[in-house]
Order: C-alpha cells, then sequence, then structure tokens
C-alpha cells in the first residue's frame, strides 16, 4: 500500500507539470497573438492558376492521396466508391476486396 508521504509527493509533482505546462501554452499563446498581429495586415491574394478549378482539384486530390490519414467515400447506401491509398497499405485489402460492401 502507497505511504501517505509518497502519495502526496506524486500529487505535487504532477501539479507542478500542469502548471509547467500551462505556462507554456500561455507563452505559445502570446507568441501566435504576436506572430498574427504582424501578418495581419498582409492580403492574401490567390495566384491566377489557383483560382482553376482543374488545378483546384487535383491540389485536392493530391492530398487525400498523400494523407497518412484513411480516406474513403461511400454512396447514399453506404456502399465504399473510394478509398486513398493509405487504406489498401494499412489493411492490406486489394481494390475489389473493398469495393462496394467489402
Amino acid at each position: 500500500m502507497p505511504s501517505p508521504v509518497n502519495t502526496i509527493g506524486k500529487a505535487e509533482r504532477q501539479s507542478e507539470l500542469i502548471a509547467t505546462l500551462e505556462r507554456e501554452v500561455a507563452e505559445l499563446r502570446r507568441q501566435l497573438a504576436v506572430v498574427s498581429a504582424r501578418s495581419a495586415d498582409r492580403l492574401m491574394v490567390a495566384e491566377p492558376e489557383e483560382l482553376d478549378p482543374l488545378s483546384s482539384e487535383a491540389r485536392y486530390r493530391a492530398l487525400i492521396e498523400l494523407s497518412p490519414q484513411v480516406v474513403w467515400m461511400t454512396d447514399a447506401d453506404g456502399a465504399n466508391t473510394y478509398c486513398n491509398r493509405y487504406w489498401y497499405e494499412f489493411s492490406g485489402h486489394t481494390m475489389e476486396q473493398t469495393a462496394g460492401w467489402g
């Protein structure tokens, strides 16, 4: 059975750790506020090629395919219509095994 002294010491260390983390978070928020204030006056303008729907779709598809997260789509009935590359690497299934209700 742990002694009360050890339990109190552990609780104090946890409180100190939490206080340290809270101070670090406060400092990071302060730094973010400074950076945000500096960049707030800058207007971000999209380049003409960024406005092109085909270019936008290509960037979106690249993002989905390169994402280290499983991304999938289903139709209204819930059957699989799309899974990204990571799903196949993660699951070990083929496209045929995953298609539809697979």
